[in-house]
């Protein structure tokens, strides 16, 4: 598990944040004691993960300050001095170059260049994430998987999926290893 932009730095909440509310609801007074243990949990996630030679997987997407995998590994203990961490839990992938502000106001649109200069870098084949609806649940475009494992109707989905990756590089078809849920 990694930790996502619902999970990210209390100073920038993902919205809509209706966690506690549905905390609340479910469990009653005792809601803060489970949230607040809900939140030291989300610290411990990793902010991202490398499978060498395969892949880079994030919630959102590269940072687009740095490529440097130390910068990448130290992200929570620099926020929020440094906006790596915001960026790999916030960032979206888009064709064409450079780097854009992103509509949801965290975080930017990275272009097929900067990942290319990345993954290249750092001797990867793909970026897998999450962040985006993905109508089967899944979304391959060039040298990024987009995974979404929910299925509530309002984000468009209809299916959700996950990825079952083998810890070697025998990976011939990736959507092979995609599974709907």
């Amino acid at each position: 598990m990694l930790r996502g932009n619902h999970e990210g730095p209390e100073d920038v909440v993902a919205r809509p944040h209706d966690f506690p509310r549905k905390l609340m609801h479910k469990i009653g007074n005792s809601w803060q004691t489970v949230y607040n243990a809900f939140r030291g949990l989300a610290g411990e996630l990793y902010t991202a993960a490398i499978i060498p030679k395969v892949a880079f997987i994030a919630h959102g997407g590269i940072p687009t300050n740095t490529s440097k995998l130390e910068k990448i590994a130290s992200a929570h203990i620099d926020h929020p001095e440094e906006p790596t961490l915001v960026e790999i839990l916030w960032n979206d992938p888009r064709k064409g170059k450079g780097i854009t502000p992103s509509f949801r106001g965290v975080g930017h649109y990275f272009g097929e260049d900067l990942l290319r200069k990345f993954l290249e870098k750092h001797k990867l084949n793909m970026l897998i994430r999450g962040h985006e609806s993905a109508p089967n649940g899944y979304m391959l475009q060039g040298k990024v998987l987009t995974l979404f494992s929910c299925k509530i109707p309002h984000y468009g989905n209809q299916e959700a999926a996950y990825l079952e990756m083998p810890l070697d590089e025998s990976i011939k078809d990736i959507e092979d290893l995609v599974h709907q849920i």
